[in-house]
């Protein structure tokens, strides 16, 4: 699932066991989660809530987005998703593409140039749909009761 809290988890810990990570993040990861390949793989493929197992490493990334590996890292993968996700849509460059989540929330500058670059246009971006939902709501409710 590209774009995904556990698609950054699963990415962060491939390029980690793999040494592709730069020696300051490598560092970082390690004093942080001091993880082995075993317990990894069991987690990954033993654990029925492996999705959300990965989707925790993604707050590493989340912290350090600012970081340029971490910022290509979420360029790419969000450019991934657009493509897998959105292009396929013959409509796709004619309308904005609205998006609810704290994965968008945090990322939403590099989304928002991820989908620059292929020319798409992304509306609203909202961390948490209830939020809207209140808003609207009361809105519309004071509205009806004050006329």
């Amino acid at each position: 699932d590209e774009g995904s809290g556990s698609a950054f988890g699963k990415l962060l810990l491939k390029k980690y066991f793999m040494k592709k990570l730069p020696h300051d993040l490598e560092q970082e990861f390690q004093a942080t989660y001091n993880l082995t390949i075993e317990e990894t793989l069991k987690n990954m493929y033993h654990n029925p809530r492996a999705n959300a197992y990965l989707g925790e490493f993604n707050q590493f990334i989340a912290e350090r987005k600012k970081h340029a590996y971490f910022q290509n890292l979420i360029f790419e993968e969000m450019k991934n998703f657009f493509e897998y996700q959105v292009l396929p849509y013959p409509e796709a460059g004619q309308v904005e593409i609205n998006f609810i989540g704290s994965i968008a929330y945090y990322y939403e500058e590099i989304i928002r140039a991820a989908a620059a670059e292929l020319n798409l246009s992304v509306g609203v971006v909202v961390k948490k749909p209830i939020d809207s939902l209140v808003e609207y709501h009361i809105n519309y409710l004071l509205n009806d009761i004050l006329n």
